[in-house]
C-alpha cells in the first residue's frame, strides 16, 4: 500500500508537468533554477571531468569559475523568459549538485544544432537535429533527441525509443527522472528512455556518480532554454520509482505479521508494522524453509549508526554463511568511522572476503535503502538505489580476506536469510523471484536454410527473414511444421501459403505492416506458438529480415522464459530487432502483461 501511496503520488507530480504554468513559474515541490532575468544559481563550466574538478582546491576551483565567467559572458544571455546561448563557449552549470531527481526543460534548437543535458556532470541526454541535411544520420540522429548518447554502443537507452522531437522553431519539453543510474526521459510527452542505466563516461568501471552539477551543453547551433525545474527526491520516492519498474514475477517472502515460512533462530529478530528487525545485542541467521537455485531478491533496509547485518545467500541451514553458505552479502554502515581500516571486500555489498563492492552508494543512516539482488550460477550482481555496486563471478575468486577459503562458495542451492550481528538493522518489503536456472533457457544459435536470410535457431523454434519458395523443402526437411508469417501476402510475388501447404507446412499469417501493427492479439498468437513448439512440431517466425520477428520473440522471452529485459532486448536485437517502435510496442505489451 505505501508503494501505491508513492505511485499515485508521482502520477499526480507527472500530469502537474503537463498543466503547470509556463514562464519560469514551477509546479508544486519543483525549484525553478532560472529565476528569468539573469544566470544568478549558475556558473560557466565546459566538458570537464568531475573527478578532476573534485581533486582541485578550493582556490583553483574559484579561479576556474572565473576564467569561465568571462566565456559565459560573451555566449550566454539570459533573455525576458529564456536563456540564450550562440552555440559557443563553455555549458551553463548549476552551482548547485544534485542527486537523485526530477528534472523538467524546455529548449528550441536552431537547424544543424547539437545540445545536451548533462546529469551529475555527465554527459547526457541527447539534443539535435534529426534531419538528413544536420549530417549526424550516420550515428544515429534519425532516431530524434532523448537518448543517453554517450552510453556504450547498442546499450539500452543509448538510442531513444521513439522519435519525438517537434519542427525547428518549435518548444521542446524534457522530463527527467533519474534515481541512482537508473534513467527515464520524456520528450513532449513520448517516453524515449526508460529506466535504463546511464553510465559514468568519466570511468565505465564504476556506476554513475551519486551526485554532481547539472549542465546545459552547448556544442554548435543556437539554443534557448526556459522552464528549468528540479525537484529533489525523498528517500521514500526514489524507493518507489525503483519498485515500480520491473515487479514482474517477484512475491513477497515475508508477510511482516509473522515468521511464517522463516527457520532459525528468530527469537532474536521482532516484527513491527511490516518491519523484520535483529533485536540489539541479538543475531544469528534467519532463513527462508524454501530453498532456491537462481533467483533475484529485492528489499529495503535501513541500517543504524554503525550497524551490521548480512544476506545470506544460498545457505546450507547451518554454519557460518559467508563460509558454508555461497557467500554473505554484507549489509553494513561503511561509512562509519569504526569501519575506516575495513578490507574493501567487507563494505556493504561486498561478497564477504571474497569480492569487493563500490563503495559510496549507501544512504545516510537512518534511511531506507532500495536493493537488488541477482544469483545466477555463480554470478551474483547487487544494484544498491538504482546504482550496480557489485557485478562478479564467484567461480573466478582464488583469493580470499585473511587468505581464508570459502568451501560454500560453488553452493548451487541453498535458503536465503539475514545474517545478523548484534545491530538493529531493518527491512521490509522482502519480495524474490525464482529465475531458470543457467543452461535451462536455449541459448540462440546461427543456422541455415537454403538461401533464407538472417536464421537463428532456439531449441526447436527458427527466427528468420523470408524464405524463398525453394526453401519449404528444406524447412520440412529440419522438422519444421509449423510457419507463422508475419508479412503481408503483397510482400511477396508467389503465394507462400499455397506454397507451404505444398510442402507439408501448416502457414499462418500475423500481416504486420508496421508498429501499429504489433497489437496483443499478434503477441499473443506469437506466444502460444513458440510455446507450442517441441521436437516433432518446430515453428519457424519469419518476416522480411527478422525485425517483426526480434519484436514478438522479445516479449517471448520476457514473459514465458523469465529472461530479464535487457538481456532479451540485446537476443532480439542480435535476431533483427532494430525498429525504436517496435520495441516500444514490445514494452507495452511485457508492462501489461507482467501482473
Amino acid at each position: 500500500m505505501r508503494h501505491m501511496v508513492l505511485a499515485v503520488y508521482l502520477f499526480i507530480t507527472f500530469a502537474a508537468f503537463a498543466n503547470a504554468q509556463d514562464n519560469n513559474q514551477p509546479p508544486e515541490g519543483f525549484t525553478s533554477l532560472y529565476n528569468g532575468q539573469d544566470l544568478s544559481g549558475w556558473f560557466g563550466l565546459g566538458h570537464f571531468s568531475p573527478v578532476k574538478l573534485s581533486k582541485m582546491t578550493d582556490e583553483e576551483r574559484t579561479a576556474l569559475r572565473e576564467k569561465n565567467a568571462t566565456d559565459v559572458a560573451a555566449h550566454w544571455q539570459a533573455r525576458k523568459g529564456s536563456i540564450y546561448n550562440d552555440g559557443k563557449g563553455v555549458y551553463l552549470t548549476t552551482d548547485q549538485e544534485y542527486g537523485d531527481v526530477e528534472f523538467w526543460v524546455d529548449y528550441k534548437m536552431a537547424p544543424k544544432g547539437d545540445s545536451g543535458v548533462y546529469l551529475r556532470t555527465t554527459p547526457q541526454v541527447q539534443i539535435w537535429d534529426y534531419t538528413e541535411e544536420g549530417g549526424k544520420w550516420n550515428i544515429g540522429a534519425d532516431k530524434g533527441s532523448g537518448g543517453l548518447w554517450n552510453n556504450s554502443k547498442d546499450a539500452p537507452g543509448k538510442d531513444p525509443l521513439v522519435f519525438a522531437d517537434k519542427d525547428f522553431g518549435e518548444w521542446n519539453r524534457f522530463r527527467i527522472q533519474q534515481v541512482g543510474g537508473r534513467t527515464s526521459v520524456w520528450l513532449n510527452e513520448k517516453q524515449v528512455v526508460k529506466h535504463e542505466t546511464m553510465e559514468n563516461f568519466w570511468d565505465r568501471s564504476r556506476p554513475l556518480r551519486r551526485k554532481g552539477h547539472i549542465q546545459l551543453q552547448t556544442h554548435g547551433g543556437e539554443i534557448e532554454w526556459r522552464n528549468v525545474f528540479v525537484k529533489e527526491l525523498t528517500a521514500d520516492e526514489s524507493n518507489a520509482i525503483l519498485a515500480a519498474h520491473g515487479e514482474d514475477g517477484f512475491e513477497s517472502i515475508f508477510n511482516g505479521k509473522d515468521f511464517d515460512g522463516w527457520a532459525g533462530p528468530t527469537d532474536n529478530y521482532e516484527i513491527e508494522e511490516g518491519v523484520l528487525r535483529c533485536k540489539p545485542g541479538k543475531g544469528g541467521t534467519i532463513f527462508t524453509k524454501q530453498e532456491y537455485n537462481d533467483f533475484a531478491v529485492r528489499l529495503e533496509f535501513k541500517l543504524p549508526p554503525g550497524g551490521n547485518n548480512g544476506l545470506a545467500i544460498r545457505y546450507p541451514g547451518k554454519g557460518d554463511t559467508a563460509y558454508h553458505g555461497m557467500c554473505e552479502l554484507q549489509v553494513l554502515d561503511t561509512e562509519h568511522p569504526k569501519y575506516k581500516s575495513l578490507d574493501p571486500r567487507q563494505a556493504h555489498g561486498s561478497a564477504y572476503g571474497m569480492a569487493a563492492a563500490t563503495r559510496g552508494y549507501l544512504r545516510d543512516a537512518g534511511e531506507w535503502n532500495f536493493q537488488e539482488v541477482t544469483v545466477s550460477g555463480s554470478k551474483i550482481k547487487v544494484e544498491l538505489n538504482g546504482s550496480v555496486i557489485l557485478d562478479t563471478d564467484l567461480s573466478t575468486i582464488t583469493e580470499y580476506m585473511s587468505n581464508t577459503p570459502h568451501p560454500g562458495k560453488d553452493r548451487k542451492s541453498g535458503h536465503f536469510g539475514f545474517a545478523g550481528h548484534n545491530d538493529a538493522v531493518e527491512y521490509r518489503n522482502v519480495r524474490l523471484r525464482v529465475l531458470k536456472s543457467e543452461g535451462t533457457v536455449a541459448k540462440v544459435i546461427d543456422a541455415k536454410l537454403g538461401s533464407t536470410v538472417n536464421v537463428h535457431r532456439v531449441g526447436n523454434i527458427y527466427l528468420a527473414g523470408q524464405p524463398g519458395k525453394k526453401d519449404l523443402p528444406l524447412l520440412k526437411e529440419a522438422g519444421i511444421k509449423h510457419v507463422l508469417d508475419l508479412r503481408a501476402a503483397s510482400e511477396i510475388d508467389w503465394d507462400e501459403a499455397a506454397e507451404s501447404g505444398k510442402a507439408g507446412l501448416e502457414h499462418c499469417r500475423l500481416a504486420i505492416s508496421g508498429p501499429k501493427g504489433m497489437t496483443n492479439e499478434v503477441f499473443d498468437k506469437a506466444r502460444k506458438m513458440f510455446a507450442a513448439a517441441n521436437e516433432s512440431e518446430k515453428v519457424i517466425c519469419h518476416c522480411g529480415g527478422a525485425n517483426r520477428v526480434g519484436a514478438v520473440w522479445l516479449t517471448y522471452r520476457v514473459l514465458d522464459e523469465g529472461i530479464d529485459w535487457e538481456t532479451a532486448l540485446q537476443e532480439a536485437k542480435d535476431v533483427g530487432l532494430k525498429t525504436p517502435g517496435f520495441v516500444e510496442a514490445a514494452q507495452r505489451y511485457v508492462d501489461s502483461h507482467s501482473k
